[in-house]
């Protein structure tokens, strides 16, 4: 701590210690005098950046130097990687690197246009037609509407139509009819079997004297005894439930679980 207070002070530059010449940066600049001028007219300052002791770019020596240093080769020149080729047997300078094909295929764009020339060729056959009706139904042709086999369409009108019309039949109902609805009354009329059920043996047909029948089950089952032990699944109501008054205007012990029926039952 001691040190760094004394290189450096508070307020103070950071001290190095070095050992200044009185005068300097007061009396006389820093640096060396270089008389610029001078070297200028001697031009010493052009040796310096343009040197003329350069070796010349003919020199072999210097050309590997650029091209380790640059891979600056020469245009055309071939890039040497200094093999040994004499260990491998290999002359450079006549030997073909590569596979060699042992079956080589000569004058292929003469054979394709002169299938006669090669005689490993089969000769030309007739093929029926339906193979080009095949191909000119299955390829796409550049600038040319594809074939669907819809006949021949060359000698169409230049006002023909392609398509089916969209009233076949006359005038056809529109939006507006179809949002309307302009039906007819037998059209308006209910439909024959209304309330009446179309699944066998479950008909409500009435026969005489069920005029005041109800069919159905009831949804409150008053008709059947209330059973001693009830699940607790059991969701059917035999009477014994509160109705919409009850719940309305709940008897006074209600909330303790006590029903009407219990004050007034023998014990």
């Amino acid at each position: 701590m001691i040190r760094s207070s004394k290189r450096e002070p508070l307020g103070g530059s950071y001290i190095r210690g070095h050992q200044i010449p009185g005068g300097l940066g007061t009396e006389r600049p820093f640096g060396v005098a270089y008389d610029a001028r001078g070297k200028d007219l001697a031009r010493q300052a052009a040796t310096v950046v343009f040197p003329t002791d350069r070796p010349s770019d003919d020199d072999p020596a210097t050309h590997q130097q650029y091209v380790r240093s640059h891979a600056d080769f020469l245009p055309g020149e071939q890039r040497r990687r200094d093999y040994n080729w004499d260990s491998a047997g290999i002359d450079p300078t006549a030997h073909r690197f590569g596979g060699v094909d042992k079956d080589p295929q000569r004058d292929g764009v003469r054979k394709a246009l002169q299938p006669s020339l090669d005689p490993a060729l089969q000769a030309p056959k007739v093929l029926p037609k339906l193979h080009e009706d095949y191909k000119a139904t299955a390829t796409d042709y550049l600038g040319r509407p594809k074939q669907l086999g819809t006949g021949n369409r060359t000698n169409l009108p230049p006002d023909h139509t392609f398509g089916v019309p969209s009233m076949r039949k006359g005038r056809e109902p529109g939006v507006v009819q179809l949002l309307t609805g302009k039906y007819g009354q037998d059209e308006q009329a209910p439909d024959a079997d209304l309330g009446k059920s179309l699944r066998e043996g479950f008909r409500n047909q009435t026969k005489p004297g069920d005029q005041d029948r109800s069919f159905g089950v009831p949804t409150i089952r008053t008709d059947v005894r209330l059973p001693k032990l009830r699940s607790v699944a059991s969701a059917q109501n035999y009477g014994n439930e509160p109705d919409a008054g009850q719940v309305l205007r709940p008897p006074l012990a209600a909330d303790l679980g006590i029903s009407d029926e219990q004050f007034v039952s023998l014990r």
